[in-house]
């Protein structure tokens, strides 16, 4: 096993215990009761969260290969396949640092630059964040009047996530689109200063600027493409947030209306990606009590935290472990590709 390979192992087992401390910090205090609610799910449940899980990451390859076919228009669905779940194992294994750098690599081996590759997946990052936001702004307008009745302390904490996740939003758009703020971003850059690792960080930053910049302006060449990246987005999400309805019918809980299982899970998510975290650790979970625990109960709502998270990150990792494992030759280091 060489050095590359132990450090991406070893890193993705620290993750792993880190998210199980977590959740063993969740589940104090009625651990026997929750363990009793999760082991009485019926085998048909369990795979139907599995299957969701999988099929948030299958409609994500999907929206991959629109975007990427963009730039490569040979792509198969295999390939964005594969490139999805390195994302995920990039994930896991690295805190997000390797993500980009990992699917760069492959998108290289497919004849892609990897200037072009960051910023491709840049982009899709902007088009998930934007399309966060939008879904739960939808779900929030048409049942603000019974979150309101319901969650009345959710209140301010919302205004915060919506306020900081539009203002992330507003300013990537504005720097993808305007010229003028993307020149005016790259002189704050320069002002940085120029000791440690500041140039470095000058030069990665002053380059995704730019990144961004040039595909945004390739992707609006094509609005078709942008309105299907779009809609898989929504429709990826929808997925997603079924889990939560699943597993507590799963598990017995009391269950509110569907949409409104989906408001919930929207924002959550919102309120997740606000939060301060490590490969979306810690922050998942806080918000998924915060928003669920009012309604599924102590026991549970930590339940089916932790059906949730096997649907959408223990599950899908195994699958991305398989195709890492199935893929490593085509993965070309950025370094590497540099070069040539």
């Amino acid at each position: 096993m060489n050095k590359k390979r132990f450090k991406s192992i070893l890193s993705a087992l620290l993750t792993l215990l880190i998210l199980a401390g977590i959740m063993a910090l969740v589940l104090r205090g009625n651990v026997e009761a929750i363990m009793n609610s999760i082991a009485s799910i019926s085998a048909p449940s369990l795979i139907a969260l599995l299957a969701l899980g999988v099929g948030y990451q299958l409609l994500d390859s999907a929206m991959c290969m629109t975007l990427v076919r963009s730039r490569v228009p040979g792509l198969s669905y295999r390939q964005a396949f594969e490139l999805t779940f390195l994302g995920v194992f990039g994930l896991v294994t690295s805190g997000g640092a390797a993500t980009i750098p990992m699917q760069s690599g492959y998108l290289y081996n497919q004849g892609l630059d990897v200037g072009n590759s960051v910023g491709l997946m840049i982009m899709k990052y902007i088009f998930h964040k934007g399309t966060i936001f939008l879904y739960a702004l939808i779900m929030l307008v048409t049942q603000s009047g019974w979150l309101g009745a319901n969650l009345p302390a959710a209140g301010k904490y919302l205004a915060l996530g919506f306020g900081f996740c539009l203002l992330i939003i507003l300013v990537l758009i504005l720097i993808c689109t305007w010229d003028a703020l993307r020149r005016f971003a790259l002189k704050m850059i320069e002002k940085l200063p120029d000791s440690g690792k500041w140039p470095q960080r000058k030069v990665k930053w002053s380059e995704n600027i730019g990144l961004m910049y040039s595909e945004a302006r390739h992707l609006a060449q094509t609005k078709w493409r942008m309105w299907a990246m779009l809609g898989l987005n929504f429709a990826k999400l929808f997925v997603l947030y079924c889990v939560p309805y699943v597993g507590a019918r799963a598990v017995g809980a009391d269950v509110p209306e569907f949409v409104r299982m989906q408001l919930l899970a929207s924002l959550m998510l919102l309120l997740s990606g606000v939060l301060p975290n490590v490969s979306g650790l810690g922050s998942v979970e806080i918000a998924f009590l915060f928003v669920f625990k009012g309604f599924l109960g102590e026991v549970n709502a930590p339940s089916v935290l932790v059906l949730y998270r096997i649907a959408s990150y223990f599950f899908p990792f195994i699958i991305g472990v398989i195709v890492f494992m199935a893929c490593r030759k085509k993965i070309v280091p950025e370094k590497k590709a540099d070069t040539e």
